[in-house]
């Protein structure tokens, strides 16, 4: 059932009755439901244009000179995105044109709520005005205000039987208020400003939306501004971002890529990292350990569906320190780290990888069945700055990691294997020339 009414009192033209057209010359309707329905298939019970029941193939000619409606409710439950909104509307005013055989309706409504999954929001108001023809609709304007952000839909939908869309929303959202609705569990705040527009078949369109996000914080990251174009095809299950632009007082991140979310065809990306200050960014989201370095970087990959571990493509990022010496739970690291995948594996190369009194060398791989293997060559000029320096990232009391003071150069190679679950490694440790204690000239050389 598409419709219900509960009283209607109308004034037909008998002149045009005559003429064998319904004329609706005047005429008040109240509590009236409408119930607009898509099932898990896609089949929806929108009403085939009426038939004269004289001529049953010929469409019925009628027109609604005017008509009030009031106390109507209106739902859309579509169970194959699994959406359900309900809407009262508190006045209906219909008004036909004679020579155009259109009506143009403009409605009022207020309290309803929206079901996205189980997901909840109320509709504070919706107003609007439309224009209806026999097989299509057009949207002049509906104003749509929930959780503290508005919308306005502009477009049309033709071809009742099958229903087609061609719509552009403008709408300013609150961000921290529609969060739960779409389902961002991580606090999120801010405004943004998104135009879409949705094209195509109406329970299958091709979305594409550009958005301007200011003053958004996620967890500690604060002042970030984001400008992103994109576009999803609900029917390959295939999004686009054609630009990305993330920026805070950390750096800027751009990128461009595509993404195939049924986990058929390739997925691409294409990313730059500039001047990020990593140690910022990483106390931001509020993690542990974070890096002291600032980072300029390019990713390029490709990979097939979401399978991101077959990855083929290459990345390289330049490390600056942002500090001379480590403290707690903060790491300088400075050097490069070049990273390649070949569709099956993906190796990084370490390339004077430094801290405060050590670097690195050396290439670590992880193959798409979680199979690590890898050569690092490690050297340091003095082992007790290198000790020193652990015990300040660790927290530990300062001489506590060796009972003894020790100086002199240390260069180490170890040799990685096993899986990323269950990591392995053999390790040889040269030491020509230390100093323990009072004691100089001391030689190790040691393998495990």
């Amino acid at each position: 059932m598409f419709a219900t009414i509960g009283r209607a009192q109308v004034d037909l033209s008998l002149v045009q009755l005559l003429r064998g057209r319904y004329v609706v010359q005047s005429g008040n309707v109240d509590n009236v439901d409408i119930h607009y329905f898509v099932d898990e298939q896609g089949r929806n019970n929108l009403p085939r244009p009426p038939a004269d029941p004289e001529s049953p193939r010929e469409p019925l000619d009628y027109l609604i000179s005017s008509l009030s409606i009031v106390k109507a409710n209106v739902r859309y439950e579509n169970r194959a995105q699994q959406i359900d909104a309900r809407l009262p509307l508190s006045s209906v005013e219909v008004r036909g044109n004679e020579l155009t055989d259109r009506h143009r309706i403009e409605l009022d409504a207020a309290g309803g709520a929206l079901q996205l999954e189980d997901r909840q929001a109320a509709i504070d108001r919706v107003d609007g005005n439309v224009d209806l023809g026999e097989d299509d609709v057009t949207i002049e304007r509906l104003a749509i205000d929930t959780e503290g952000s508005r919308a306005e839909v502009t477009g049309s939908i033709t071809r009742f039987d099958a229903p087609v869309a061609d719509l552009a929303v403008k709408s300013h959202v609150n961000i921290d208020r529609i969060a739960p609705l779409a389902r961002l569990e991580e606090p999120l705040t801010g405004m943004a400003d998104i135009d879409a527009t949705a094209k195509g078949p109406l329970a299958s369109p091709q979305v594409e939306a550009r958005l301007s996000g200011s003053d958004m914080q996620f967890r500690d990251l604060r002042d970030m501004q984001v400008n992103a174009n994109a576009s999803y095809d609900i029917a390959t299950r295939r999004a686009e971002v054609s630009s990305l632009d993330v920026r805070g007082p950390w750096g800027s991140i751009t990128g461009t890529g595509n993404i195939a979310t049924d986990g058929s065809g390739q997925s691409q990306l294409q990313a730059g990292i500039n001047n990020v200050d990593a140690g910022a960014l990483m106390r931001g989201l509020r993690l542990r350990f974070v890096a002291a370095t600032r980072v300029d970087g390019k990713l390029q990959a490709e990979w097939p569906g979401l399978d991101y571990l077959n990855a083929r493509g290459a990345a390289d990022a330049t490390l600056r320190p942002t500090a001379s010496e480590m403290s707690q739970s903060a790491m300088p690291l400075g050097g490069r780290i070049v990273a390649r995948g070949d569709g099956g594996r993906i190796s990084a190369q370490l390339i004077k990888v430094a801290v405060p009194g050590g670097e690195v060398d050396g290439t670590v791989a992880l193959s798409s069945n979680r199979t690590l293997q890898g050569q690092i060559d490690a050297r340091s000029g003095d082992i007790g700055r290198l000790t020193s320096s652990i015990e300040a990232f660790t927290g530990r009391p300062r001489g506590s990691l060796l009972p003894t003071p020790v100086a002199g150069g240390v260069n180490a190679d170890a040799t990685l294997g096993g899986t990323l679950d269950a990591p392995t490694a053999t390790a040889r440790i040269e030491a020509p020339s230390l100093t323990v204690g009072t004691a100089d000239g001391i030689g190790v050389s040691a393998a495990h």
